[in-house]
């Protein structure tokens, strides 16, 4: 059903709403934990025997359009019940928050 209805918000002005209200509370969760994320996976890469240079983390969260670009490509078809008024494919992505080790 989600498909059928995004079919006819295919302009960028149609379709930024239809993001913002699927992406708003994920942000609103990962502004709240960002600083928990950063001090948690420091100590990962601490305990670790590696050094804070080792760790990059992302400059700015993940984008919401790619958000949900990732959701509908990757998640929208792993399950068979999803329903937009209790589970999104967008809660599938993890990695809003993101970083590596070099």
């Amino acid at each position: 059903q989600y498909l059928k209805e995004s079919v006819r918000a295919t302009t960028a002005m149609s379709l930024w709403p239809l993001i913002m209200s699927r992406t708003d509370e994920i942000y609103c969760v990962a502004e709240d934990m960002l600083e928990i994320f950063k001090e948690v996976i420091t100590k990962v890469v601490l305990s670790c025997g590696l050094s804070k240079t080792d760790l990059q983390l992302a400059p700015t969260l993940k984008d919401p359009i790619r958000i949900h670009e990732k959701s509908i490509n990757d998640y929208l078809r792993d399950f068979d019940d999803w329903d937009d008024g209790f589970v999104i494919p967008e809660s599938c992505v993890i990695d809003v928050l993101r970083g590596r080790v070099m």
